[in-house]
């Protein structure tokens, strides 16, 4: 996130003028701009959110145990231990 803060110095204040044109459009103020609130609020917020998304025992709890290198959620791997 601080390489993208160096390349943007200006990314929070870019971001709410941008907000600031939308609110002041007229013909805007009857779309709900929320998505797009949400959007950049996320964009340039200093923490981000991961989606681990599959059927059931597709390995998402293995992944993520891996990934973090410790067994932090049950899986079916460690109840056979």
């Amino acid at each position: 996130m601080s390489d993208l803060l160096n390349t943007c110095p200006n990314l929070q204040a870019d971001c709410d003028r941008l907000l600031e044109l939308l609110n002041a459009k007229p013909k805007l103020r009857s779309f709900d701009i929320t998505p797009v609130q949400t959007s950049l609020r996320k964009a340039v917020s200093p923490t981000f959110e991961i989606v681990f998304a599959g059927p059931f025992s597709a390995g998402k709890s293995m992944l993520i145990n891996a990934l973090l290198e410790r067994e932090l959620l049950y899986s079916w791997i460690l109840a056979k231990n």
